[in-house]
């Protein structure tokens, strides 16, 4: 499992956050996620494959949310 970290550009509320953590929390081997909207960033464990990292950002997209890589 790998803590995985991104800016987020996008969020401008509670609700933001609420989403994106539920996009994340959805998506298979997605865990422990921790969006903050003062932020802009989001962490998550992820087990997962590329395919599904691939498909949490185009989700996260299709909300309104773009995930940059952060280190």
């Amino acid at each position: 499992m790998e803590r995985l970290k991104f800016a987020v550009t996008g969020m401008s509320c509670g609700h933001c956050v609420r989403a994106l953590t539920e996009v994340i929390t959805e998506t298979p081997g997605a865990s422990e996620p921790e969006v903050d909207l003062a932020g802009s960033r989001a962490e998550f464990d992820f087990s997962g494959d590329a395919g599904g990292l691939q498909d949490l950002l185009a989700r996260a997209a299709e909300e309104g949310y773009t995930l940059t890589p952060a280190h």
